[in-house]
């Protein structure tokens, strides 16, 4: 409710009419033409959990359930790390039923929360490029690689990206690399052969 600024006695056409400001507002088309990458995965990050709150609010057994959990007083107070750690779970999921939009939202979710972990940044990138967003993928992965930097999958990945943007000697470059790394790997071995031919 707090996302999508309204109170939770709001009717449904009330939630709808936040979220269409609300993400008029955050959507990262209309920031498309800034230049700090920096803030545009910040907005990116925001209009997720826009689409988040109102998908969960918009469906009236989700709402339900939301609201049935609101009432509970926690326990304890869960930290970053393990709400982050959830939605990856989550994402992966949604990742494995081929929902990558939604996977896309929670891994975005997951790094946003806890920025420390590779594989987050690592799968949002994979997310991102089944969206066929591949610069954004690129970044992602990117990050991934400064806390992991000899991951052979994570550079064979970038491998396959770097194709997909029209870099074929920077992706048989991270292929190589990442055979050197892990002689076995497949990712990497087969986007070689696919340069080579």
């Amino acid at each position: 409710y707090g996302v999508l600024g309204v109170k939770d006695w709001v009717s449904p056409d009330d939630i709808k009419k936040a979220y269409y400001k609300a993400a008029k507002e955050f959507h990262p088309d209309r920031h498309f033409r800034l230049k700090s990458d920096a803030v545009k995965e910040k907005l990116n990050t925001i209009f997720s959990y826009i689409t988040a709150a109102y998908a969960t609010l918009s469906d009236p057994q989700r709402r339900k359930e939301y609201d049935r959990l609101l009432s509970f007083k926690p326990a304890a107070v869960v930290s970053n790390q393990e709400v982050a750690k959830s939605k990856f779970e989550e994402g992966r999921r949604e990742f494995r039923k081929e929902n990558y939009s939604g996977a896309f939202q929670l891994f975005g979710q997951a790094a946003y929360l806890d920025n420390t972990i590779a594989d987050y940044h690592y799968y949002y990138g994979l997310a991102l490029a089944k969206l066929q967003r591949f610069k954004e993928a690129e970044r992602a992965i990117n990050r991934a690689l400064t806390h992991t930097p000899f991951n052979a999958d994570y550079i064979a990945e970038l491998g396959y990206i770097y194709l997909q943007l029209s870099f074929p000697h920077r992706a048989k470059s991270n292929f190589e690399k990442a055979i050197k790394i892990d002689p076995l790997n497949k990712r990497a071995i087969e986007g070689l052969k696919n340069i080579l031919g």
